[in-house]
């Protein structure tokens, strides 16, 4: 078994010399159990073991900040304490992509790690999900498997910048993934009726009603309808700041910098926002909002949980209106394929929808419907029919 490379404590020794002073050599093992030496300087220039010491420290956090990361489980240990994006969903599946590497990889060196393109190439390829009860292990989407080889050529790119790898080109850029990029999951499209039947659901709970309400009018991100707080909605302008995110226990800034932005709300939501408020507010005018959040658990003093308001909630609901497991985003998807049909302009949805790429708009809606399309299509036949 390997000795673990992530920190070493070593033990200064004075060498006696035939010719010319005794020299302090500070001694410590590297990753492979094999014991290495430094020099301190002679007794001439550090008299005492004190002084002598002083230097020992400094370049024993030398040999520790580099040995550390002479393995992959060294390398993640430092992304993880100096490099983990901060914002909590996404260092969510940062630390499972990291514990995936760490499994698979961790004991193998840095630099062999880089040689090896074919090897990495290849265990991207056969990436499976973890088995569960009734749930078999299956290779997962290609997007999960891209997701792993932007981690890994990050990794290394900071190996590089770290001085632990002597490259001039990250070697994770000729790692290709291969396959078909093919959704894990279609995104439910909701109906007009299946949304009239949603608001109409007695057994909705009056939050997460006033919740499905705003995701479907703004298309916003569940995470963003939790951050909401009772500031952030102005009357008198009709409009709503956007300017954090929740999830789980964290608050955080939104997902992107043009996410970070005030819209224009509708006199309908304006009437849900008023009505929600009003259920809020004690008989003396006093708010019942859980430490200023719209939507706030009592139990906890923050915002509600999203991955549980889905499943208890939503799931349930979209199964009574013929919705299969309704989710968060499937609002945002509908309101999105919404302004395609009615045709708003590209540029109109990218800001409404609050991306950064209009490219990523493209991607959000599903595909179009047959109907949809069945005038563009008779436009094209007709030109053809005048030609001829």
């Amino acid at each position: 078994m390997k000795r673990r490379a992530s920190y070493q404590n070593g033990f200064l020794e004075l060498k006696p010399r035939k010719r010319g002073p005794d020299v302090w050599v500070f001694r410590y093992r590297d990753s492979e159990g094999i014991t290495k030496s430094e020099p301190i300087g002679t007794v001439d220039k550090y008299p005492t073991r004190a002084a002598a010491l002083k230097v020992a420290k400094k370049k024993r956090d030398e040999i520790n900040d580099r040995v550390a990361c002479i393995t992959i489980a060294g390398l993640c240990d430092r992304y993880l304490a100096e490099a983990m994006p901060k914002r909590g969903d996404t260092a969510a599946s940062y630390r499972s992509y990291l514990k995936r590497i760490r499994n698979d990889w961790g004991k193998v060196r840095v630099d062999v790690m880089a040689k090896d393109i074919m090897g990495m190439e290849h265990w991207i390829d056969q990436l499976q999900t973890i088995p569960m009860p009734n749930r078999p292990a299956r290779p997962v989407a290609k997007k999960t498997r891209t997701h792993m080889k932007w981690l890994l050529h990050r990794l290394l790119e900071l190996a590089i910048k770290w001085g632990h790898l002597s490259l001039q080109r990250n070697p994770v850029v000729l790692v290709e993934v291969k396959g078909r990029s093919r959704k894990t999951r279609v995104r439910n499209l909701i109906t007009i009726d299946q949304w009239h039947q949603l608001m109409a659901d007695e057994e909705l709970l009056p939050h997460v009603r006033t919740m499905i309400f705003i995701a479907m009018l703004l298309g916003l991100r569940a995470s963003e309808i939790l951050g909401l707080r009772e500031e952030d909605i102005d009357f008198a302008r009709r409009t709503l700041n956007i300017s954090r995110s929740h999830v789980g226990k964290d608050t955080d800034d939104t997902k992107t910098e043009r996410s970070e932005q005030e819209l224009p709300i509708h006199d309908d939501l304006v009437e849900v926002f008023k009505d929600w408020l009003k259920l809020n507010t004690y008989h003396d005018g006093s708010s019942l909002l859980v430490n200023g959040w719209l939507f706030g658990n009592l139990q906890t003093g923050r915002p509600f949980w999203r991955d549980s308001l889905q499943v208890k909630h939503l799931v349930p609901a979209g199964r009574r209106v013929g919705i299969p497991n309704l989710g968060w985003y499937d609002f945002r998807h509908t309101y999105r394929a919404m302004m395609r049909e009615i045709k708003i302009s590209l540029e109109e949805q990218r800001d409404l929808m609050r991306h950064e790429d209009i490219r990523t708009t493209l991607g959000y809606g599903g595909k179009t419907q047959a109907e949809t399309i069945r005038g563009a299509n008779a436009k094209v036949v007709e030109m053809l029919r005048k030609k001829a």
